[in-house]
């Protein structure tokens, strides 16, 4: 399902007709991960934008990553999108803890047993229990936790792992004074901020926070010798 032109497109803090030329130029192919993403669009639960998707692929290309944690499966579309850069024997560990998201997940991840495991419940008390390390993280999970997440998965990351954070920008709010935000989502919005500004000013990364989609934040953890494994 090509949905680069859909109406349930997630989302953007692009200028609309850079993205209309960056969709058009693009060629769209279905992969593995095509039917939970049908699937989620049609239950409106939110998925990566198809430019949040393409950069996710071509980071996942360039780092070849062994093993993947992914925080916020939803319907299972990212982790069977990301299982097809896998080696033989790759390993992706996602977690979950909404019982409808983990109802569906299980549809989609059915065919990838050995490939993908699913992990039910909070991730603050699942990442202690992970062994690690990690090549490759995706965070796309709730806003207001990704400070908690950050702090869980540091000691879990191989020298050169990429951590890849989703909807950290939030449509734009997030760059907006406090006061032009809705008071319900201040706090949360806070928190983003005080998380980006942590992570970008963390001297054992490489970081780079980029208009794309919804917002992502990209940090490499730099080898011994400081240089990232990239």
């Amino acid at each position: 399902m090509d949905y680069r032109n859909s109406d349930e497109l997630p989302q953007s803090v692009g200028e609309e007709y850079l993205l209309n030329f960056i969709r058009e130029i693009t060629p769209y192919t279905e992969d593995a991960a095509s039917p939970a993403l049908e699937h989620s669009l049609a239950d409106g639960v939110p998925v990566l934008s198809e430019e949040t998707k393409n950069l996710l692929g071509t980071m996942l290309e360039i780092r070849k990553p062994g093993r993947i944690l992914e925080i916020g499966t939803a319907y299972g579309f990212s982790a069977v999108y990301m299982s097809q850069f896998l080696p033989q024997g790759g390993q992706i560990d996602t977690i979950e803890r909404n019982p409808v998201m983990i109802r569906e997940a299980r549809i989609h991840l059915a065919p990838f047993t050995g490939m993908i495991r699913l992990h039910e419940g909070a991730a603050q008390g699942i990442i202690p229990e992970l062994t690690g390390p990690y090549d490759f993280v995706l965070i796309d999970a709730g806003m207001g936790q990704y400070a908690l997440f950050w702090e869980e998965i540091r000691d879990k990351l191989s020298p050169g792992a990429v951590v890849f954070c989703d909807n950290v920008l939030h449509g734009g709010l997030v760059a907006m004074d406090r006061y032009e935000i809705p008071r319900r989502q201040r706090t949360i919005h806070q928190r983003m901020r005080d998380f980006l500004t942590e992570v970008l000013a963390d001297q054992a990364y490489q970081s780079a926070l980029l208009p794309v989609g919804d917002g992502v934040l990209i940090a490499v953890r730099k080898t011994d010798n400081g240089k990232d494994a990239l």
